[in-house]
């Protein structure tokens, strides 16, 4: 997939003080596309599209950090279940019996 670069910054645009935004992202074109077609709805609409993808975006990153932290929690596990078993403390498990 083709990236497209850019920045954002403002910079003095003239000498009368007059701020010019100049816009760049590195941006695929799946979401240029998406960006193009929410810049065509109504402000109140542009601003509810923008709003639920940051928070599916931060959403994203919660998860990603609760996984790479269950990981740590789940090998914490293992090594314990697996000294507990090496010590003789655990027993077979019959499907049986459950």
């Amino acid at each position: 997939m083709k990236a497209h670069l850019c920045l954002s910054s403002l910079a003095p645009a003239s000498r009368r003080g007059e701020s010019m935004l100049l816009k760049s992202c590195v941006m695929g074109r799946l979401l240029r596309k998406a960006v193009a077609e929410a810049s065509k709805l109504p402000e109140a609409e542009q601003e509810a599209v923008g709003a639920w993808i940051l928070a599916e975006l931060e959403s994203e990153r919660r998860w990603d950090d609760l996984f790479a932290r269950s990981h740590d929690m789940l090998a914490e596990m293992a090594a314990e279940a697996i000294r507990e078993d090496e010590a003789g403390l655990t027993q077979p498990l019959d499907p049986d019996d459950i």
